[in-house]
C-alpha cells in the first residue's frame, strides 16, 4: 500500500508542477532512490512511545524524489519516522550548501511510526546526525 501512496505523491507532485509551468517546452528530469534507515544498533534507543527498543523487526525506509527542471530542484524525502529534529538543519544546511538545494524547495515527509527512534531523546542524537548523512547521500 505504501508503495501506491508515494507513486500516488510523486505522481501529484509532478501534475502540479506541470499545470504551474508556463506555456511552452517542458523539460523535466526526475530521480529516485530508497535506503535503509533503521540504526545498525537499535537496542537501547528510545523510541516515540518513550520505551527502549529490544531489537528490529522490520527496516525502516527513507525515499526521495528530485525534480529537475533545469532552473530548480525539488526535493521530496519522505522517511518512517515521525520527525527529524536531528537531521533536518543538517540536511537543509547541506542541500544549500553543497547541492545548492534552497531549504524551501526540500520537502521532508513523515509517514509516522511508533516504534522507530525518537531524535529529539539526547541518547538519540548520534543516530539523528547519522540519518541526515544517510538522506544526504540518497539526494
Amino acid at each position: 500500500m505504501k508503495g501506491w501512496q508515494n507513486a500516488g505523491l510523486a505522481l501529484l507532485v509532478l501534475c502540479a508542477v506541470v499545470i504551474a509551468w508556463p506555456a511552452g517546452a517542458i523539460e523535466l528530469k526526475a530521480g529516485t532512490a530508497k535506503g535503509v534507515i533503521t540504526p545498525a544498533d537499535p537496542k537501547g534507543r528510545i523510541t516515540v512511545m518513550g520505551v527502549k527498543a529490544k531489537g528490529v523487526e522490520h527496516d525502516i525506509y527513507a525515499r526521495v524524489l528530485v525534480l529537475d527542471d533545469g532552473l530548480h530542484k525539488l526535493v521530496l524525502v519522505t522517511y518512517d519516522l515521525n520527525c527529524l529534529d536531528v537531521a533536518t538543519p543538517i540536511l537543509r544546511s547541506r542541500c544549500l550548501r553543497e547541492l545548492g538545494i534552497d531549504p524551501a524547495y526540500l520537502l521532508l515527509l513523515a509517514t509516522h511510526n511508533h516504534a522507530a527512534p525518537i531524535q529529539i531523546v539526547p541518547a538519540n542524537f548520534a543516530y539523528g546526525r547519522w540519518l541526515a548523512d544517510r538522506i544526504f547521500g540518497l539526494i
